[in-house]
């Protein structure tokens, strides 16, 4: 069988070291620590929000429809 996914997979022992991995593992524990941390979509989810906030601070203080 051959998969593919564009998000790293929580499960994946490859990547129990990954500061990626464990800063979204820290989240989870203190902010939604009954999420499951087996699922790519609680990853996924973390990922979107991660880059909706970069999006919104590069913008800074001039968040206005123009």
């Amino acid at each position: 069988m051959l998969s593919s996914n564009y998000i790293k997979d929580p499960t994946d022992p490859a990547w129990k070291d990954d500061p990626a991995i464990k800063e979204w593992s820290a989240f989870m524990d203190k902010y939604f620590p009954d999420g499951d941390k087996t699922s790519t979509f609680s990853t996924d989810g973390y990922a979107v929000a991660q880059a909706l906030m970069r999006v919104l601070k590069q913008y800074g203080d001039e968040l206005t429809r123009e």
